[in-house]
């Protein structure tokens, strides 16, 4: 961003470029003759959720001393409740020197940290900054507040936006986490064919596709099935020894399209399935979305992963006969008649 002062440029840079943040804030010290830099932000405002912890950085400061800055950020966010937005000041003029120094935030805080003096500015509601010297070192000049005012207003929207992003990088973590748990493969294309994002099933069957060595055809099947979209269901073979991949191949149209950004590549969304991979339905989903008691899905659940009925019953601790009573009961209540048709509807997906 042109015209932007030397030592705020580095702290934009390192919105795009996470290696530049740490740099970025560590680059404000100098400027503003300070010993340390603490920085906290309200997280819950912006996506992180009722008891989200909120958002600590720090310009010279240990590990130690941020975990200290994290506990004690309630206090210090109470603090900027009461500051004018904006407006750098004199800490004394925030917390009188008497009061301060007798505080927890004072004790468990800037004095383990060898503060003593600061300058202190809320940038933004739920946000406070705090530029620090030692005790050796002398109280911050008229000057100094003012270097620290002069750059605030960038301060404001770098921190602004560093709070989003950490938002919206904490939904895609939780989002690609969630989507790590399916049994399906889920797979996005962009226009050329290549693969933009898998999760865990999708990496795993795709490795199967690739180090298949019975069936050459494999991998230019599977492209030919991604550049044409239609919708339908496909079987990749993979040789005698192993049972063919099912493809299902759609184009990201109507309001999924729209949500992308207009440079995005997304075009096609791929669904995998291989029928060899068995996986485990925890007990809760099976009771939940079967309407089984905890012991019939416990029997359920062994059957899905081909334990036989006399197996399944002595690890759960049952005779054959109360576990062929089980298993009728379980027929009747998800309408199969046997057990492979049971098996089946554990493990069916919506490809």
């Amino acid at each position: 961003m042109a015209g932007l002062p030397a030592e705020i440029q580095r702290l934009f840079d390192g919105l795009w470029d996470t290696a530049f943040w740490q740099s970025g804030l560590d680059g404000l010290c100098l400027p503003l003759r300070a010993h340390h830099i603490d920085i906290i932000m309200d997280n819950a405002a912006v996506g992180g959720g009722q008891g989200a912890r909120p958002l600590c950085w720090g310009a010279r400061v240990n590990k130690e001393h941020l975990e200290a800055l994290r506990r004690e950020a309630g206090a210090m966010l109470k603090v900027a409740g009461g500051m004018p937005i904006g407006v750098a000041m004199d800490t004394a003029e925030v917390v009188p020197d008497r009061e301060l120094f007798k505080s927890e935030i004072y004790n468990n805080v800037i004095r383990p940290m060898d503060g003593h003096y600061g300058i202190t500015a809320s940038p933004f509601a739920g946000g406070i900054l705090a530029v620090c010297r030692p005790p050796t070192a002398p109280r911050f000049a008229g000057s100094d507040i003012g270097r620290l005012q002069a750059i605030l207003p960038y301060l404001q929207v770098a921190l602004r936006l560093k709070r989003r992003l950490v938002a919206l990088e904490s939904r895609v973590t939780a989002l690609e986490r969630a989507l790590d748990e399916l049994s399906v493969g889920l797979a996005i294309a962009g226009r050329s064919g290549r693969m933009l994002y898998a999760n865990r099933s999708a990496e795993e069957i795709l490795r199967t596709i690739a180090s298949d060595r019975e069936s050459g055809a494999s991998q230019p099947r599977l492209r030919e099935i991604v550049g044409r979209p239609d919708g339908r269901r496909y079987a990749i073979p993979r040789g005698p020894s192993k049972r063919p991949v099912l493809v299902r191949s759609i184009p990201i149209t109507g309001a999924a399209a729209e949500r992308l950004p207009a440079s995005s590549e997304c075009e096609v969304a791929i669904f995998l399935r291989d029928p060899d991979r068995r996986a485990d339905t925890p007990r809760a989903e099976l009771m939940a979305a079967l309407g089984l008691t905890a012991r019939e899905a416990s029997l359920a659940e062994l059957l899905a992963r081909d334990v036989a009925l006399t197996d399944a019953a002595a690890m759960l601790g049952i005779t054959r006969e109360n576990a062929r009573v089980h298993l009728k009961r379980i027929f009747s209540k998800t309408e199969t008649r046997r057990q492979a048709e049971l098996v089946s509807l554990i493990l069916r997906s919506t490809i």
